[in-house]
């Protein structure tokens, strides 16, 4: 198991990589190589999408880059720590984790323990996970 609470060794993968839009890109690709190969008679339809899908990864990332760009010295808390792709490629860096993995919300009672344990400005700027929803 990874420090998140994934199982990370079935696949060798992290399944958090995609969230480095150039990793995103790649995975794209390969994705668009197997099923051109799985079904020879889509595969231009396969490639074009995967083209068109890359094209917008990259420019969410410019635009991404350009959005942060001002906010890199934030102080900031995640839900858990899922986001070390995407704080490697945008230059960030999360002072922690308010739980062990995503399989535990942290709650109504993780939060005053946010304050006890990191800069009030850091419990602030939260980011949640995609899936979770408010406590």
């Amino acid at each position: 198991m990874g420090d998140d609470g994934h199982d990370h060794t079935g696949a060798g993968l992290d399944p958090h990589a995609w969230l480095d839009p150039e990793n995103a890109r790649v995975w794209v690709r390969a994705m668009a190589e197997a099923l051109a190969e799985a079904d020879p008679g889509n595969a231009a339809l396969y490639r074009a999408n995967a083209e068109h899908a890359q094209d917008e990864i990259g420019a969410s990332a410019i635009r991404i880059a350009h959005f942060l760009a001002p906010r890199r010295e934030t102080p900031f808390v995640v839900v858990h720590d899922a986001f070390q792709y995407f704080e490697a490629r945008f230059g960030l860096h999360a002072l922690g984790a308010l739980s062990a993995s995503d399989a535990s919300a942290p709650g109504r009672r993780g939060w005053p323990g946010c304050a006890r344990r990191w800069p009030p400005a850091a419990c602030a700027a939260f980011w949640p996970n995609p899936r979770s929803t408010p406590a």
